[in-house]
């Protein structure tokens, strides 16, 4: 396993983007379309799009890649996987809709991503994080070499994302 960013990142109207490419530049819009998961949009060729509890401020980022699928950590409250066909080498995180982020090196292919979060529901209770405050929202991004598969929803454990995945069904 290869950590390819572990940092916090800014989040704005509880969202921000992760995806491949030149230019990472994204829309809410249509993000969720025919999926199961309200809280990962894989519907964008290329491109992430995340919900988190948190309205504006930070949260806690991490984003691994390995060679096959890793075991799932019970620890995390809701986890989603998506596929992600990846169009680059050059990866990034775009903070909500402020359009600055971190950007790091991945590799072209067909992903399988995992999406593990803490706390969505802390983070939706605070509502916002300044950069002095203790994170309380944490999401692990997980890619894997894997065909194209459905969305799924693997563990729901916060009433905040249970409340998203409804909205999309």
């Amino acid at each position: 396993m290869r950590v390819l960013l572990d940092d916090k990142t800014r989040v704005s109207c509880r969202q921000m983007y992760l995806g491949t490419g030149d230019e990472l530049k994204y829309v809410w819009e249509e993000a969720f379309e025919g999926q199961a998961n309200g809280i990962l949009g894989a519907a964008r060729l290329g491109q992430l799009t995340v919900s988190s509890g948190v309205h504006s401020g930070f949260v806690g980022v991490r984003v691994t890649l390995s060679d096959s699928a890793p075991p799932i950590d019970p620890s995390w409250e809701d986890v989603v996987e998506v596929s992600l066909t990846a169009s680059s080498e050059y990866w990034g995180i775009v903070e909500g809709i402020v359009e600055s982020g971190h950007g790091f090196e991945g590799a072209e292919g067909e992903y399988r991503v995992r999406m593990s979060v803490k706390g969505m529901d802390a983070g939706a209770a605070v509502d916002v994080v300044s950069d002095d405050d203790p994170l309380v929202e944490h999401h692990l991004f997980e890619f894997w070499p894997a065909p194209w598969a459905a969305d799924e929803i693997v563990r729901r454990g916060s009433d905040y994302a249970a409340r998203r995945h409804q909205d999309v069904s």
